[in-house]
């Protein structure tokens, strides 16, 4: 996991405005949703998820765990 690696890592990927945005019956979509990276090669590759959806069992985890939103 990123937390356990001894040097810091910084990722930031900003992909938005007209470059990333594509219109299907007149409303406006991203391209691509997420990105993946190969950590071998650093190769990036855009990611699909299965759930489009909220995960509300994950998203509601923090409440049981006591931390504050």
């Amino acid at each position: 996991a990123f937390h356990k690696q001894p040097i810091e890592i910084d990722l930031t990927v900003c992909c938005v405005g007209e470059l990333n945005t594509t219109v299907r019956g007149g409303i406006h979509w991203p391209v691509i949703y997420g990105i993946g990276v190969n950590v071998k090669t650093g190769e990036i590759f855009p990611a699909t998820f299965p759930d489009k959806g909220p995960d509300q069992a994950l998203r509601s985890a923090r409440h049981l765990t006591g931390a504050q939103q």
